[in-house]
């Protein structure tokens, strides 16, 4: 078995891809069988970047429908087999890359106020203190 799966993780459009863990986006989670790289399907000789977007697109529009198209941005992601299995849930940094955006999307895009924004850069630059200095670092910038 594949020590790694690959997915795609899904968020409403205007949401960042870091919102694919809440209930109502993990639930559309759908995982690539037999992975992304090397699979026939959306990688090989004559497979361009572009074309492989339109496979990965119909693949979602085949496993749930044309709404979802119109609605959600996705990713995709790879991540631990393993942990994935355990806890459902996607490390933001096992995501990959951006794969859709919707085209002419009816919904304005999500404005973050002021003090989700502040509150979102205060977590990333804990995250990033305490990957470099510590945990003891992350917990006093995150006011613990």
């Amino acid at each position: 078995m594949k020590k790694h799966v690959e997915l795609l993780v899904f968020a409403p459009y205007g949401d960042s891809s870091s919102q694919v863990n809440e209930p109502a986006n993990a639930k559309l989670t759908l995982v690539l069988e037999g992975g992304f790289w090397g699979n026939p399907k959306f990688t090989g000789p004559g497979i361009t970047v572009c074309e492989s977007s339109k496979r990965l697109v119909e693949f979602v529009r085949e496993n749930h429908g044309e709404d979802v198209l119109k609605t959600y941005s996705f990713w995709r992601a790879s991540t631990l087999r393993e942990k994935y299995e355990e806890t459902g849930l996607v490390p933001w940094n096992d995501i990959v890359s951006c794969i859709y955006h919707p085209v002419g999307c009816s919904e304005p895009k999500r404005e973050m106020s002021n003090e989700e924004f502040d509150d979102m850069w205060k977590r990333e630059r804990a995250m990033e203190e305490g990957m470099l200095q510590g945990i003891d670092v992350y917990n006093e910038m995150m006011g613990y």
